[in-house]
C-alpha cells in the first residue's frame, strides 16, 4: 500500500517515464484502483516483461473490481486478448480458451481467432473442438475457400467421410489449395475400397503427411 503522499506524487507523475515500467504502472494503480485502464496498462506492460502472473493478476483485479457493479466484462478487447497470452504462456489452456471465445462472442468469430482457438485445443490433443471451431466458421463463411479448407483438415483427422464435400468446395473456391485438397480427398476416397474406419484415418494421416499437414 502507498500513503496518501506518495499516491498523490505517483498521480503527478502519470505521464512521466516513470510510468512506462511495469512498476509504475501497478503503483499508479494501487493507488488509483477505480482505473481499469491503468490497470490494463500495468498487465499490458508486465506480459511485454514476460511478467505472465503479474499480468493475470491485474486483469482479474479490474473484473473482480467490476463484477461488483454488475459490469458482464470490463476489459477492453486489448485485455480480453493480453489474458488470453498470459494464460496461454502460464499453461492455462482452458482459460485462455474460455477468454477467446468470449473475445469470439463479443466482436465474432474470424480467422484469426479460429486459428488461435483451434491451436490451444490441438496443444492438448483435442482435435474435436478445434474442428468444431472452424466448422462453426464455415457456417458462417460458407463462401470462404481458406477457411473451409482448415476445416477439411481437421475433419480428416477424425471423421473423413465429412470431409469430402468440404474440402471438394474448399478447392473450388480457392484454386491455390486445390491440389492440397485434393490430394487429401483422393486418399480418403480410395481409403473406401477397405472397409475399416481404422483404414480410412490412417490413408488421411498419410495424405495429411504428403502435403505438410501432419
Amino acid at each position: 500500500m502507498y500513503a496518501p503522499s506518495e499516491c498523490r506524487q505517483l498521480i503527478r507523475d502519470e505521464s512521466s517515464e516513470s510510468k512506462t515500467t511495469t512498476r509504475g504502472y501497478a503503483a499508479v494503480s494501487a493507488c488509483l484502483p477505480w482505473r481499469a485502464d491503468l490497470w490494463e496498462e500495468s498487465a499490458h506492460e508486465a506480459l511485454n516483461d514476460k511478467q505472465f502472473l503479474a499480468a493475470i493478476s491485474y486483469l482479474e483485479a479490474i473484473r473482480a473490481q467490476t463484477v461488483r457493479r454488475g459490469i458482464a466484462e470490463p476489459l477492453s478487447l486489448q485485455g480480453m486478448t493480453d489474458l488470453a497470452e498470459a494464460y496461454q504462456q502460464t499453461g492455462n489452456y482452458p482459460a485462455a480458451i474460455e477468454t477467446h471465445l468470449s473475445i469470439a462472442d463479443r466482436i465474432g468469430l474470424d480467422m484469426e481467432q479460429a486459428q488461435a482457438i483451434s491451436q490451444l485445443y490441438l496443444a492438448h490433443g483435442d482435435f474435436q473442438s478445434a474442428a468444431a471451431i472452424w466448422q462453426r466458421l464455415s457456417i458462417e463463411q460458407p463462401e470462404n475457400g481458406a477457411v473451409l479448407y482448415q476445416t477439411g483438415l481437421l475433419l480428416a483427422t477424425q471423421h473423413p467421410e465429412k470431409a469430402l464435400p468440404v474440402l471438394e468446395n474448399a478447392a473450388r473456391l480457392e484454386p491455390s489449395l486445390e491440389t492440397k485438397a485434393t490430394t487429401l480427398r483422393q486418399a480418403i476416397m480410395g481409403a473406401r475400397l477397405v472397409d475399416d474406419p481404422a483404414y480410412a484415418l490412417l490413408q488421411s494421416g498419410r495424405a495429411l503427411a504428403t502435403i505438410d499437414r501432419w
